[in-house]
């Protein structure tokens, strides 16, 4: 049936407006904007349901909106975004309600008593209809061409079972209005080939965050597969990556760096990201209840943890001791006898991980682990190695690692 006149400048009026946001993003990449807005959206191959949890986030969320309805993939044929409010207390629910009525085949907003991301995250998931199912947080936005690009690589891949796919991520600098390249979980978020693993061997690869990754929703119900609801500070995540890797049928995993996934750092460092290091939970119940356990089930299941998994929950390790060491105060919200809980799980869970992963693996360059054999050394030494050799003063530890950081060459 032919357009009205009335429908046909409204249909240009988004194509222009679609790509106006992106003109004012300062990043290279970005083609002029006279060629998004005068390019018609793509019909894909696959269909995509975003699942979003949503705690005050009303100041980001419009970028967010913007971000998906103008996509180069046919937003209204191929996108569907489950917005939960987890309780907001600022205006969320009216911008949600705002897109809503713009685009109501494609977005749901359900409400709820708070409970965290991943309590969210498992609400929402029922309502997602399409055969991906992704989680791109509420604060932040994504690359024009992101969906087109993941639809085009499974397209490709049509004829092989891809089980999960993990994007490319790029810290968006809020304070500064700048970018720049993070590993965040990916050691090929700066890089743009795609690479290709068997489902049970992710090889040097890491996918640690749900938000830029894409799952089977044929896979998360066959597992029956929901985030944790635990208090967990910024872990959920790589919990339900790596249940939901162990516990796929056989497949493939995709890494493709081209597709751009905008994790924003926001200026009023209010976020969980910059919260959770300042909370008692981020290095106890987190510990314990993730990594150890995680780790524990998957050497139960398998008889050893896979390496991948080792390697993950080593990642998570890692970096929370290299942050203790550059920003001890990070350590106050602990008593006397929590410090030395902190320490003795750190242990538990080292005492679960190969000597050989630790010494010798290939991690991202921001853990600032690969540069110095002497740092890797001194972690067995602290927690690992038995021995009288072993001290238990966490300021002498943390002392240690401070010093073995500096003297790590740059690189």
């Amino acid at each position: 049936m032919a357009r009205s006149l009335s429908q046909t400048i409204a249909a240009w009026r988004r194509r222009l407006w679609r790509r106006c946001f992106f003109w004012a993003v300062p990043h290279l990449e970005y083609k002029p904007w006279p060629f998004f807005c005068f390019r018609r959206e793509k019909i894909g191959f696959s269909a995509y349901s975003v699942v979003s949890a949503v705690y005050n986030s009303a100041l980001y969320l419009d970028d967010f909106f913007r971000s998906l309805t103008r996509q180069s993939l046919d937003f209204r044929r191929h996108i569907q975004l489950v917005m939960v409010n987890d309780g907001s207390t600022d205006g969320s629910a009216a911008v949600i309600e705002k897109w809503r009525k713009r685009y109501p085949d494609n977005i749901t907003q359900l409400r709820k008593e708070n409970g965290g991301a991943g309590s969210a995250r498992n609400a929402g998931l029922p309502l997602a209809r399409h055969p991906w199912v992704t989680f791109i947080d509420s604060d932040d936005f994504v690359h024009p061409d992101y969906f087109l690009q993941v639809d085009e690589a499974l397209k490709a891949r049509r004829s092989r079972r891809v089980t999960l796919m993990a994007c490319g991520r790029v810290q968006y600098l809020e304070a500064a209005q700048r970018f720049r390249n993070a590993w965040s979980g990916l050691t090929i978020s700066a890089g743009r080939d795609l690479k290709e693993h068997p489902h049970n061997d992710l090889e040097d690869d890491l996918c640690l965050v749900t938000n830029s990754a894409f799952f089977l929703k044929e896979e998360i119900e066959r597992q029956s597969l929901r985030f944790s609801e635990a208090n967990w500070p910024s872990c959920e995540d790589g919990d339900f990556v790596l249940r939901y890797v162990d516990g796929s049928a056989e497949g493939r995993v995709l890494f493709y760096g081209r597709p751009k996934y905008y994790h924003r750092r926001r200026r009023l460092k209010n976020s969980l990201c910059d919260t959770a290091v300042n909370k008692k939970e981020f290095y106890l119940d987190r510990l314990e209840g993730a990594f150890e356990r995680l780790l524990a089930d998957l050497a139960a299941k398998h008889g050893r943890a896979p390496a991948y998994a080792q390697r993950a929950v080593f990642c998570h390790l890692a970096q929370t001791w290299r942050d203790a060491a550059g920003r001890p105060e990070n350590l106050d919200c602990l008593s006397p006898a929590e410090k030395m809980s902190f320490l003795n799980l750190s242990r538990a869970i080292s005492a679960r991980l190969d000597d050989e992963l630790i010494l010798n693996s290939d991690f991202p360059a921001a853990l600032g682990l690969s540069a110095s054999p002497d740092y890797r050394r001194l972690f067995l030494k602290h927690f690992k190695n038995a021995g009288s050799a072993r001290p238990d003063d966490l300021s002498a530890i943390i002392s240690d690692l401070r010093m073995a950081r500096q003297a790590t060459p740059a690189g």
